[in-house]
């Protein structure tokens, strides 16, 4: 709780508390919308099923490891309301930075340039979130990996069966 005794120590900053707040509540929409980007700009035949299948796979991921590990969110363990709006439930992992980290994982192999600018508004939820206190550091990890994981496993089948 080191860590996020430090980060809520921060919170009188109210220009970091608008931009981690923005990230942590908006970062997930621009991924996506980079990702359609990415997807317009390219426009990867045969991609559409791999895609959605590992879709399923990551969110499954997300609610298997949230099943096995449970972890309360940090600012109900440290007894402050956090600096966006949202429920007490389980903080593990991270479900924002794994759909993040799906959607710019395929956008790098997709669009490259987008795909990177994608990693970086990844990169800036996750840290959002944690200076929001919704989440851990390790909660943020777990859904980069949980993301990255299947979006990979697309990639490979995609680009194994493209015609």
């Amino acid at each position: 709780m080191a860590i996020e005794r430090y980060v809520h120590s921060l919170w009188p900053n109210q220009s970091l508390d608008a931009i981690a707040a923005g990230a942590a509540q908006y970062g997930l929409y621009l991924c996506l919308a980079l990702f359609c980007v990415a997807w317009l700009r390219s426009r990867p035949r045969g991609a559409v099923i791999p895609f959605v299948v590992c879709a399923a796979l990551a969110a499954g991921l997300v609610y298997v490891s949230g099943l096995a590990h449970d972890e309360p969110r940090p600012f109900v363990v440290l007894g402050v309301r956090p600096l966006v709006p949202h429920g007490t439930d389980n903080a593990f992992p991270s479900d924002h930075s794994a759909a993040a980290a799906y959607a710019a994982t395929l956008a790098v192999f997709v669009d490259p340039p987008v795909g990177a600018a994608t990693w970086l508004v990844t990169v800036a939820l996750g840290a959002g979130r944690v200076y929001c206190l919704l989440h851990t550091p390790l909660d943020v990890v777990a859904g980069w990996v949980i993301g990255t994981g299947p979006g990979l496993i697309a990639v490979i089948w995609w680009r194994r069966n493209r015609r």
